[in-house]
């Protein structure tokens, strides 16, 4: 586990700090909490979209349908809430 102290250090710009800590989702944080967090944050919004669309495609199926389907859906929600 990386602190934010290292993140910061890391990458020196604080808007891309700002973008990272945007994007992180903690522990015991609900999907939709975390989702709000990254979509009020362009940078973290826009990398969300991307991570999403990558981790939909055909390329990332495994093995079990039921997980490939539980994905789908969680991968669909996200999608709908962070696209507008």
């Amino acid at each position: 586990v990386v602190g934010i102290e290292k993140i910061a250090e890391a990458l020196g710009d604080e808007e891309v700090v700002a973008g990272v800590l945007a994007m992180t989702k903690y522990n015991n944080e609900a999907l939709e909490d975390y989702w709000q967090r990254a979509k009020s944050h362009p940078l973290a919004r826009l990398v969300k979209l991307c991570d999403i669309q990558h981790n939909s495609s055909d390329d990332r199926k495994l093995p079990s349908e039921a997980d490939n389907e539980r994905l789908r859906k969680k991968y669909r929600r996200a999608y709908e809430f962070l696209k507008y």
